[in-house]
């Protein structure tokens, strides 16, 4: 909530930004496209929605404890997807929402991803690979690693390390939708929580 505050402190166009993404949303519940309140999605909802999602390693070397493994990555993906479509039938207010994640197979000029190692995962070198939350200038260094264009792709950072007024103790964050420039939207991992069934030793 602080947090949120602060944003809009510093934005004072957030607030109008903020109102039309949840207008959208109403639509598209109203719609049956996403679930509403009560957990139930329309009749109309047969697609399942994929995300193009980017997963970019910041990591002060390839042998450090944050240059996780795609395996790691991997497995981060499938109970992503395992909660979203609520594979497990939990009962309500769990809902298959008809959304997965998919690490992209294709850059923003349409061509086939190139890197070393798995599609979709991007590993990129930082002398501390820890960003500041409360730091405009740190998040936005950080997040210009690999950057996919938010409006196709989501966009997951995982580094060493998250601090607000210099103190850790943060796992992970994302963005109020509508809250921020496209630069920086997106999530942000330590790397001790990315993966599943603790695989990542947090």
């Amino acid at each position: 909530e602080a947090q949120l505050e602060a944003l809009l402190a510093r934005d004072p166009d957030m607030a109008a930004r903020r109102a039309m993404v949840e207008a959208l949303v109403l639509e598209a519940q109203q719609k049956g496209l996403v679930p509403s309140k009560s957990g139930v999605l329309g009749t109309n909802a047969i697609p399942i929605y994929t995300i193009p999602t980017v997963v970019h390693i910041i990591h002060t070397g390839t042998g450090s404890p944050e240059y996780i493994s795609d395996n790691q990555v991997l497995s981060q993906i499938a109970a992503v997807n395992r909660d979203l479509q609520n594979t497990l039938n939990y009962p309500p207010p769990a809902n298959d929402c008809r959304i997965q994640l998919c690490l992209a197979q294709k850059d923003p000029s349409g061509s086939s991803t190139s890197w070393p190692g798995t599609p979709g995962i991007t590993r990129h070198l930082d002398g501390t690979a820890t960003l500041a939350m409360d730091v405009l200038a740190s998040e936005t260094a950080m997040k210009a690693y690999g950057y996919f264009p938010s409006t196709k792709y989501l966009n997951v950072w995982v580094v060493k390390r998250i601090t607000v007024g210099g103190a850790g103790g943060v796992v992970g964050f994302a963005s109020f939708p509508g809250t921020v420039t496209a630069n920086l939207d997106g999530i942000v991992m330590d790397y001790r929580v990315m993966g599943a069934d603790n695989i990542g030793g947090y």
